[in-house]
């Protein structure tokens, strides 16, 4: 299934004649479909042949070859007949078919907005057309090839089968209504699939037999596999039949020869023949967008989900982050220690940083589970219209390699930063080339010395360039106040950021007095180091610091909760979600505080269960904002109540003092107790249920 447009003005001039116009006419009057459709009009050379020409010869839905000489060739209405009487003979509304897609036509036409389904003929003929705005306002669920791009909704999987892609409701409906998963066309897939596969597997066979040097020079490359990708791109044209499967092989190179492939030298030479030849075909994806639905693209580039097989603590384990399917853009992973908060975070930072591997090796080993080979990561990302996998592999060296489009990294590198920040402590400042891609995410390594400071140069220009919006933003995430108007950002607030002093140092305004930097505890500095280098690396890319909801980043941040107070971890998750509304942020963490601040369950709980890691949705009803203390504490730790273990182990005493009748031990616990609650806790209560007809006793303050 394929894009292809029709004229909607081009109509042939049988279907204008004044015959048919008569049997529209009929039509019209008796209200109704009635009898049969009049096949010397629509099946007419000039109306299937037009057809034929538009759609390149091919059935419009399984894109197999027809032709009217073979008798191959038919005729099928985009709306049904059935419900559409009166757009039987409506050209926009034809298109060319097998016999086996014929075969499979349904009376029914699925739409989404049922309240606005057209039940009668409009009086204006141009709103007959298929891409009037009456019609298109139904939301049709069947995929036209003549409006819409069927490539954006669709993919091919190794087995020859067409998938719905992110799940598209469209797509599925056009699966199921015209079963083009059935067939003598999905078997012809099926088909195709093996032989190209073989022919190339044969290709890199015979060129291991002349040459197994790393990497394979280029003309050696040339010699085996131009001829089987030439064949390829030949299969991928828009005139050949199942061109879009030959766009999916080569769009998604990776998948259908690489992936599974398990010889390793083959598979080598291969991704040599993906880097040298497949990336530099342009991605079909990105024909034949129509510019209005380019500005209807949301052109917010996100991380969707991730895949971790054999990697650390995790056997395989899938995470959808919630957020895709919410307005909030903050997701916390929260898990006791030991349950992988950390390495996820790392994982992504290299990832789509494309970092092989960290240049300083702080804890970067073992990185393979068990006694496996290899592990697999899988990003999956979602903006402009696309969704994007990127595969990696990662070796007992801890190196990740990956076979992956290098337009995904340039797509990433152009409009996303990706950043990651920790409670690091150690200072490399001496950094070669290499360290300038690790920079960004070093924090998440343990390396704060690549951070963005005043004590830099360079950065001090940035700095002191943009100190204005660099101290708003500050004082709009840091200020102790919970509430702050918009009028009192740029006021000399309680306490806040002053700005810079005249030896190039930042000033705070305390409660006592204004203070420097290094005066502030080492918490706070912790955080405002990582907000500055946010902020210096958003105006390096450029982003507009004035217009910080500009800025498009994935930011990653490990112990987040571990230098905040208790305040301050209230407010911060919030303020984030405001200060930057198109930023991502993925953040690991213990506290229950930091979880309570939550306004949408974006909550993804890691946890123990029969020796493997398994996550899911934190699984606590409700919004995280109604959430006690204590209810956060026991889902995360278990059996956790709100009060103290010595208390708990006192009141258990009590109670088995007065299960056993032992007045005078209950008689000590209880004033034991009573005399160390505070005035107004609830519990002076609790003991008066418990003591209740056992003894009496004069309360004692």
């Amino acid at each position: 299934m394929i894009s292809v447009r029709k004229n909607p003005n081009e109509v042939p001039a049988i279907l204008k004649s004044p015959e048919t116009e008569q049997v529209i006419q009929t039509l019209l009057e008796i209200g109704k479909f009635v009898g049969y459709p009049r096949l010397d009009i629509l099946m007419h050379e000039e109306v299937l042949g037009k057809l034929l020409e538009i759609h390149y010869n091919k059935c419009a839905f399984c894109e197999a070859g027809i032709s009217i000489e073979e008798s191959t060739a038919f005729l099928t209405h985009y709306r049904s007949p059935e419900l559409y009487y009166w757009l039987i003979y409506e050209w926009t509304n034809l298109l060319p078919v097998c016999e086996e897609c014929k075969l499979y036509e349904d009376s029914q036409f699925p739409i989404m907005n049922k309240h606005k389904r057209v039940k009668t003929p409009p009086e204006d003929r141009n709103l007959w057309r298929a891409d009037s705005d009456i019609h298109l306002a139904e939301e049709p669920l069947i995929i036209n090839p003549e409006l819409d791009i069927p490539e954006k909704y669709l993919a091919i999987d190794r087995d020859g089968n067409f998938q719905a892609i992110k799940r598209n409701l469209r797509a599925t409906s056009t699966i199921t209504a015209y079963k083009i998963n059935m067939g003598s066309s999905a078997v012809a897939r099926h088909r195709i699939i093996r032989e190209v596969t073989q022919n190339i597997y044969q290709a890199a066979t015979n060129l291991l037999k002349e040459t197994v040097r790393y990497p394979t020079p280029l003309p050696i490359l040339q010699k085996y596999f131009e001829p089987v990708l030439t064949e390829l791109n030949a299969m991928a044209a828009q005139r050949t039949p199942h061109s879009m499967l030959g766009k999916n092989m080569i769009f998604n190179f990776e998948y259908f020869f690489i992936e599974e492939c398990e010889d390793f030298e083959i598979m080598r030479v291969l991704e040599q023949c993906q880097v040298h030849f497949i990336e530099t075909i342009t991605p079909f994806l990105n024909i034949d967008f129509p510019e209005e639905q380019k500005a209807n693209e949301d052109n917010t580039l996100i991380l969707e989900s991730m895949f971790i097989k054999n990697i650390r603590c995790f056997d395989k384990i899938s995470i959808d982050l919630p957020h895709i399917h919410t307005k909030e853009n903050i997701t916390l992973i929260v898990g006791t220690n030991g349950t992988g908060k950390s390495t996820i975070l790392q994982l992504i930072a290299l990832g789509l940083s494309n970092i092989p591997k960290p240049p300083i090796n702080y804890g970067w080993k073992n990185m393979v589970h068990g006694n496996k080979k290899t592990g697999h990561l899988v990003l999956r990302l979602q903006g402009f219209g696309e969704e994007v996998n990127i595969k990696f592999k990662i070796d007992k060296d801890g190196v990740m390699n990956t076979g992956s489009h290098r337009r995904y990294f340039e797509m990433i590198r152009e409009n996303l930063l990706i950043l990651g920040y920790s409670t690091g402590k150690k200072g490399l400042k001496n950094y070669d080339f290499q360290h300038r891609t690790f920079a960004p995410v070093a924090s998440l390594f343990g390396e704060n010395g690549f951070l963005k400071s005043e004590d830099d140069h360079s950065t001090y220009f940035y700095i002191e360039n943009n100190i204005e919006p660099i101290q708003k933003i500050v004082n709009r995430l840091l200020a102790p106040s919970s509430k702050i108007t918009e009028s009192q950002y740029n006021e000399k607030l309680e306490q806040g950021l002053l700005g810079l002093n005249k030896d190039g140092d930042f000033i705070f305004q305390t409660s006592t007095g204004e203070a420097l930097i290094s005066a502030m505890s080492d918490g706070f500095q912790t955080v405002f180091n990582w907000i500055l280098d946010l902020c210096v690396r958003a105006i390096q890319h450029p982003f507009d610091l004035e217009h910080p909801e500009s800025i498009q980043a994935i930011v990653l941040i490990d112990e987040i909760d571990v230098h905040l107070s208790p305040n301050l971890q209230r407010t911060l998750i919030p303020r984030l979600a405001e200060v930057f509304p198109n930023t991502q942020f993925l953040i690991g963490t213990q506290s229950p505080f930091m979880i309570q601040s939550m306004t949408a369950n974006n909550v993804i709980a890691l946890e123990w269960e029969d020796e493997r890691i398994i996550t899911h949705p934190f699984l606590m009803d409700g919004i995280p904002w109604a959430w006690t203390i204590s209810e956060i504490l026991a889902r995360l730790l278990g059996n956790v109540t709100e009060i103290s273990p010595i208390m708990d182990d006192y009141l258990t005493e009590l109670s088995q003092a007065i299960g056993k009748n032992d007045k005078l031990y209950a008689e000590q616990l209880y004033l034991k107790i009573k005399n160390a609650l505070p005035k107004l806790s609830p519990y002076h209560e609790y003991l008066e249920i418990i003591a209740k007809d056992f003894f009496t006793i004069t309360n004692k303050k």
